[in-house]
């Protein structure tokens, strides 16, 4: 008996090995294009086309000032923050009290409201984007920051409610 358990230990360590190994691998695969792009942004134009997949000769940061300075992307960065950080707080805000009324309030068609939003989560967002489009244009927020906030806080108020409600239940 004693024999078998430690042959089955045995073999468990070796699928655990297999295992990391192959864990390994996949996040080699999965990360070198990466490193790879960073170690590209470091290289200048005659760098890249004398040697696409060799290392930079030297750390050159002239690429990123030039984005910097001669384009836009700052402006895009900060509208960036500024849309993700706004729609984060209004999923969160909006799906705590959902799930937590949801969690811990009966009322008459909790469970359908509940069903509600895990429903909506199952249509696929291309449904919406020329009625979206259409009514963001006549509520006159088709080019703001509201046109992206809104809907990102729509599409995600779903699956956050129901890891809220989730949540609210496990607590005693």
């Amino acid at each position: 008996m004693k024999k078998i358990i430690l042959s089955l230990w045995e073999y468990v360590q070796k699928l655990s090995l297999v295992h990391h190994l192959i864990l390994v691998l996949v996040s080699i695969i999965t990360l070198a294009p990466m490193v790879w792009m960073v170690f590209l942004s470091f290289k200048t134009r005659k760098g890249f086309a004398s040697n696409p997949f060799g290392l930079p000769e030297s750390l050159n940061f002239d690429n990123y000032l030039e984005i910097l300075s001669s384009s836009r992307m700052l402006v895009f960065t900060i509208n960036s923050i500024i849309v993700t950080f706004t729609s984060v707080f209004l999923i969160v805000v909006v799906s705590m009290l959902a799930g937590y009324a949801l969690a811990r309030f009966e009322f008459p068609g909790n469970k359908f409201l509940f069903l509600g939003f895990i429903l909506v989560d199952a249509i696929p967002v291309f449904v919406f984007l020329v009625p979206l489009f259409i009514e963001l244009q006549w509520l006159g927020i088709g080019n703001t920051r509201w046109a992206l906030i809104l809907p990102y806080t729509a599409m995600h108020i779903g699956i956050a409610t129901f890891i809220f409600r989730g949540f609210f239940r496990s607590i005693s």
